[in-house]
């Protein structure tokens, strides 16, 4: 397991504003056997993963489930330090010479290099 990233990097890497980034979970093994259950859906992709875990802590933060919002936030930052490639992907345009030619380049916000 990798060291957890922050909570900003966290909102960064998954798209959740800062009031969706709910803290007052400590890791712990709870959280763990969560992540493990997520994990076993990585067949349908990182991304995918990512998009779940977002939408139910949504679906929490709508139900007003703080506690378990943010247990699974935890789990999110977790996830995203073991698997960066589940990152948001940002594009980046720059002009490439004075004939006003772009070039986009691809940015993985998910990567912590």
């Amino acid at each position: 397991m990798r060291v957890m990233i922050t909570v900003e990097q966290c909102a960064k890497f998954s798209g959740l504003a800062s009031n969706e980034t709910v803290l007052g979970a400590t890791p712990s093994a709870k959280h763990r056997v969560l992540l493990s259950s997520y994990v076993l859906n990585l067949w349908r992709g990182p991304k995918t993963v990512r998009k779940m875990i977002v939408a139910h802590i949504r679906m929490w933060l709508d139900l007003g489930m703080v506690k378990e919002s943010a247990d699974l936030v935890v789990v999110l930052r977790q996830f995203l330090s073991d698997y960066p490639e589940a990152g948001l992907e940002h594009w980046w345009c720059e002009d490439t010479d004075k004939n006003k030619r772009r070039r986009w380049i691809k940015l993985n916000l998910g990567t912590t290099h």
